[in-house]
């Protein structure tokens, strides 16, 4: 991986090739889930995008309603969808561990 420190800022100072918040680990992450996930349509795409929000430990803390729109999902469609990805073993959940009240995800 390249040093934090010699990247190349790209547009409004964001590291080239970096997601919107600066952090590289997340396609790191999501080069994980095409690599590793059993999962396949509406699952795989939830997945990828909790993937798009994970930390370097593939944490992420994305609110319901941020999944639900990036995955073109209602709430509940996305709630089932999460239960489904938790009971294959690919995700696991620490609700309302956040200060904002969302959700903890910690990829497997």
């Amino acid at each position: 991986m390249v040093d934090p420190g010699r990247r190349r800022a790209g547009v409004y100072g964001v590291p080239s090739g970096a997601g919107r918040d600066g952090n590289i680990m997340s396609i790191e992450w999501m080069t994980h889930v095409w690599n590793n996930s059993t999962q396949s349509g509406s699952r795989l795409l939830m997945l990828l995008a909790i993937a798009d929000y994970a930390n370097d430990e593939g944490s992420a803390y994305p609110g319901l309603e941020s999944l639900a729109r990036k995955t073109r999902q209602t709430k509940r469609n996305s709630i089932r969808i999460i239960e489904k990805i938790v009971q294959d073993g690919e995700l696991e959940i620490d609700t309302k561990a956040s200060r904002l009240g969302t959700n903890l995800y910690q990829i497997k």
